[in-house]
């Protein structure tokens, strides 16, 4: 394992002000929110300390600290834009843990353990490859989905109310791919 520490730095496209820093050494937290610029530091040594919306970033500048005050509207606007920040994040953490998961499960010394025939192992298997790929399907799906979301929504409570819904609402299943969505892998309707 890596011992070099990624900083990924959420700058304003139009300000530069730094929004939101996340430091990471095993996930890429590639946000992919419009008007939302993702920077990527990575080091073994000391990366630093950096404090949002105070300090503006930029490839060729470097840190440097934000040379004037922000008007109320422009307030608002960064902090939409740092909530979505925030929450995309939340949700990329949870959908990288699930996909470690899903691994994990499906691995082959995990599934050698299953008390089954040899001769059904194969379809066995087969089965679990299908499913496995159905689960990660699911998984892109729902990111996407939630992108779409959250660059749509334009306010502070709009932002707030999709992650409240999400988190209350949604259940991706990791386990419980529908038979109808193995049928359609397969071109059959359920």
């Amino acid at each position: 394992m890596s011992d070099r520490v990624k900083l990924f730095i959420y700058t304003d496209a139009k300000t530069h002000r730094v929004l939101f820093t996340k430091r990471s050494t095993k996930f890429n937290f590639l946000v992919g929110i419009q008007g939302v610029y993702v920077h990527i530091l990575s080091s073994r040594l000391e990366l630093p300390e950096i404090k949002p919306l105070t300090q503006t970033y930029q490839p060729k500048a470097g840190l440097k600290k934000a040379s004037s005050k922000l008007s109320k509207p422009e307030q608002e606007r960064l902090g939409v834009l740092r909530r979505k920040v925030e929450i995309v994040i939340l949700v990329l953490t949870s959908l990288y843990i699930m996909r470690d998961e899903i691994k994990a499960s499906f691995t082959k010394s995990v599934l050698e353990n299953t008390p089954i025939s040899s001769g059904s192992f194969k379809k066995y298997w087969l089965f679990v490859a299908e499913e496995k790929k159905l689960l990660f399907a699911r998984l892109q799906k729902f990111r996407k989905n939630f992108s779409t979301a959250v660059n749509a929504a334009e306010t502070l409570d709009q932002v707030d109310a999709l992650y409240e819904h999400m988190r209350f609402n949604v259940n991706l299943g990791v386990y419980s791919v529908m038979n109808r969505e193995r049928k359609g892998l397969h071109g059959t309707k359920s």
